[in-house]
């Protein structure tokens, strides 16, 4: 026969589990990655390389993906799937790098009131990506697995608004 204890164990623990699992989860969330001069430095190049036929989408993901095949090899699952979310924060704020240098030439080439629209539109896409990446955070519909797809989400987007602020603007 069964003690009290053992039946509301065998009930509650594997909720409970859960719910620690993902609380211990988001505290293993990364912190925000700060772009690499390395990481900025090669983006502009693919970029550049991009002038002529405009397949500048081709230059997104590539950070992330130099950096993938190293996160997808801890046997960890939950470290892998952080070290993963950290590749896509590393190419979103070198993205982001880019952004706040196109608005600044922006501001500094050319003072008219395109440059409020332009740093609207950055805004409006900031909030857009969060509403849209955001989805993947819902820890019962994606588990650990969504701060990956919310990450690389985030950096598609930026890297979107980048292009579009610093390449098909001009």
């Amino acid at each position: 026969m069964r003690t009290w204890f053992q039946t509301r164990a065998r009930d509650v623990f594997p909720r409970t589990f859960l719910a620690v699992a993902a609380a211990i989860g988001m505290l293993a969330l990364p912190q925000p990655a700060k772009a690499s001069d390395g990481g900025t430095k090669t983006l502009v190049q693919c970029l550049g390389a991009q002038v002529e036929t405009e397949a500048y989408a081709s230059c997104i993901g590539l950070i992330a993906n130099r950096c993938l095949a190293g996160a997808s090899d801890n046997e960890n699952a939950l470290n892998r799937l952080s070290g993963m979310a950290e590749c896509y924060k590393r190419e979103q704020a070198a993205w982001q790098t880019l952004i706040s240098r196109a608005v600044a030439a922006w501001k500094q080439d050319n003072a008219t009131p395109l440059v409020l629209a332009i740093e609207d539109a950055v805004a409006s896409g900031r909030r857009f990506a969060q509403a849209k990446c955001g989805v993947f955070e819902d820890m019962q519909q994606f588990g650990a697995t969504g701060m990956v797809l919310s990450a690389e989400c985030h950096a598609e987007e930026t890297a979107r608004m980048a292009i579009f602020v610093g390449y098909r603007l001009d």
